[in-house]
């Protein structure tokens, strides 16, 4: 081995090669890596450049040269000056392959790493002298990329490993020129970008049936059915989108259905206003890797306060503004929520400023307490007009008798032992 640096280095610079005396190879199979140390003394060393000879072992041994090396002959190394560049990038992009200097993961979304031999000035910023190109999916629609930049020599990222990489570009090699330097030139970075593909959402709606006074229980929500992928769980998105939920006239939205009989602690939450009795609910679709074929739903608990012929409320599915699906097909963005009731036609009360509100009845049925003005047991706080329409109804009662009481919480409570 032979350690070389520039005449003018040599009188005030002293270099040690630190390496192992010993170097033990299996019979067969791959060995361990051989790892060379040089420290300087008395001076900066520039341009110093390691060359490792073995061509002695030809025949016996083989060499594989990593991101720190150039091969200069058979079973011959020189490890010198450069800067390596590793890009990856997210699943659903393709990285073409064809630069000489590159060496390219052999899965989806693994990037490659690049060396260039450019001597580079401290302090200085520098670009590709052309771009690297991507070919992506058919159902791609976001998508990132990240970069980070080492002297050849340093240490490495920790993440980086040459061997996933197996893969030695055709073409030109990619090269590096000077540019302006600014804030926004730095060692490692993040960027994302779109396609123009899209992705059609559905709404999906449900039937409120039962009996006026029955509780029941609708699912509703949002399908994709693509052929767009809405993929950026890695980017600052919380959701791919939300669904707006408006009951029907003649009911009311209470919760979400309470626990099982094994213990399942009921659907989760996702939706505001959390209250009973709104007007309207928006649900998250609480997913940003929504793919082609993916559904999120929300269940709720439905109260049915009377018959209103005609009934009809709506599920509106509503894109993130800053990650839109791009749906061009809209026909199916809204869908009904149908009533099929029994019991007597009746039209939505209307608050009176004189009922009394000496006793109310919990929404979830229990016949006894008060509602408040929390989440609990998978149904919202009672508000709304509807409320005060039960807590007329529950004062007129108690004067009748309390047995008139038990019977009417009974009316309320939730069908299927819920």
């Amino acid at each position: 081995m032979a350690v070389a640096t520039p005449a003018a280095h040599a009188a005030a610079t002293t270099l040690v090669l630190d390496a192992q005396e010993n170097y033990y190879l299996p019979t067969k199979g791959e060995g361990p890596n051989l790892d060379l140390g040089i420290t300087a003394s008395g001076g900066d060393a520039l341009d110093v450049s390691v060359a490792v000879d073995a061509s002695s072992l030809a025949g016996k041994a083989t060499m594989v040269v990593t991101g720190d090396c150039v091969s200069t002959g058979t079973l011959k190394v020189r490890c010198d000056k450069g800067v390596m560049l590793l890009v990856q990038d997210s699943e659903g992009v393709s990285l073409a392959r064809d630069r000489s200097n590159c060496h390219y993961s052999g899965r989806p979304g693994g990037g490659a790493w690049c060396r260039f031999d450019t001597p580079v000035t401290p302090g200085a910023a520098y670009e590709t002298d052309a771009p690297l190109r991507y070919t992506a999916s058919k159902d791609t629609m976001y998508g990132y990329n990240t970069y980070m930049v080492w002297p050849v020599g340093a240490a490495a990222p920790d993440s980086f490993d040459p061997y996933d990489f197996p893969e030695t570009g055709t073409g030109a090699p990619l090269g590096l020129k000077p540019v302006a330097s600014g804030s926004t030139f730095t060692g490692s970075g993040y960027g994302t970008f779109s396609t123009t593909q899209h992705a059609d959402y559905q709404a999906l709606g449900d039937t409120v049936e039962g009996k006026a006074g029955e509780t029941v229980s609708i699912t509703v929500g949002v399908r994709n059915n693509g052929p767009g992928w809405m993929n950026f769980r890695w980017m600052d998105a919380a959701n791919s989108g939300t669904f707006v939920v408006t009951p029907p006239p003649g009911t009311t939205i209470t919760g979400a259905p309470g626990p099982g009989e094994q213990g399942d602690p009921g659907p989760l939450w996702n939706c505001t206003p959390g209250k009973a009795g709104a007007k309207s609910y928006t649900c998250a679709i609480a997913s940003t890797d929504f793919r082609p074929g993916d559904s999120v739903s929300q269940e709720f608990t439905v109260r049915i306060d009377g018959v209103v012929p005609g009934a009809q409320g709506s599920v509106r599915a509503v894109n993130n503004p800053e990650y839109p699906n791009r749906d061009d097909d809209t026909a199916n963005d809204t869908t009904a929520i149908t009533v099929k009731a029994t019991g007597s036609a009746t039209s939505s009360p209307t608050p009176s400023a004189s009922a009394p509100t000496p006793a109310t009845v919990s929404p979830s049925g229990s016949g006894t307490g008060t509602t408040s003005g929390t989440t609990t047991g998978g149904h919202l706080a009672a508000t709304g007009s509807h409320q005060v329409l039960l807590r007329a109804g529950a004062a007129v009662l108690l004067a009748a008798g309390g047995a008139l009481v038990l019977l009417t919480a009974r009316r309320f409570r939730p069908r299927g032992g819920r």
